[in-house]
């Protein structure tokens, strides 16, 4: 039995690998292929089209060991699960089908990787700042600033917008070694981004009562600045 349906037009020569595989497999089958059979029959299918020698190779020499062992699993499933399989197998479905006897790959667990994207944010952190998008946000924060007009701006608040990961919390904490700058990130606990999320400020600004919001922000900014101060004039001591 063949696929009939593998293109829409005979003419047409370019197919992938797995259309070209399973067509090879069509040609390849001496008898048609029955509705249904034993957990045997099925797996011996299986072994039989992963093992067909062609020029499309599809599978290593692991997976072709690890189908070997698909009869426990044919053997597992209800009649009925093993007749959709032979129906999927009648209608040229072959690769649908075997790939569901081959090694499934296990997902790393989320806590492991959301350490190791945390450890690979911080390496690149500390790598030298490459590029010029540092010397044009100084240049554009200086222009806006000359522009600055309280009839025509609301306020003075300038948005970096880019795609996670590309580099904007890094950009803000170079553009702060060389400006006065306040660096705040309101990221939740669990989000896996770089740098981490300040707790206790996020949490500040989500506890405000309602109708004292502007009181708790004036009262924010005044500590935030005093801290700015008494810094100052530590690193005035220190030399």
């Amino acid at each position: 039995m063949s696929r009939s349906n593998t293109l829409s037009h005979p003419e047409e020569k370019t197919l992938s690998k797995v259309e070209q595989w399973e067509k090879d497999v069509g040609k390849s089958l001496r008898e048609e292929i029955p509705t249904s059979g034993s957990a045997f029959m099925l797996s011996h299918l299986i072994h039989g089209f992963i093992s067909i020698d062609t020029e499309h190779k599809l599978f290593t020499e692991d997976q072709r060991e690890y189908v070997i062992g698909s009869f426990q699993l044919c053997k597992s499933m209800s009649d009925e699960e093993r007749t959709g399989f032979f129906k999927q197998l009648r209608e040229g479905k072959y690769y649908s089908v075997v790939s569901h006897f081959l090694p499934k790959q296990e997902e790393a667990p989320k806590e492991f990787e959301d350490k190791f994207l945390a450890s690979l944010y911080a390496s690149y952190w500390i790598n030298k700042f490459k590029g010029s998008s540092l010397k044009s946000l100084r240049a554009y924060v200086l222009k806006q600033e000359e522009l600055w007009s309280s009839g025509r701006y609301y306020a003075k608040i300038i948005p970096v917008i880019q795609s996670s990961g590309m580099g904007k919390s890094r950009l803000l904490s170079e553009f702060s070694k060389t400006t006065p700058s306040v660096y705040y990130t309101l990221r939740e606990d669990d989000d896996t981004g770089y740098p981490p999320g300040d707790t206790l400020i996020r949490n500040y600004f989500r506890e405000m009562p309602a109708g004292h919001e502007d009181l708790f922000a004036t009262c924010f900014l005044a500590a935030t600045f005093k801290r700015c101060e008494w810094r100052i004039l530590v690193e005035q001591i220190l030399g």
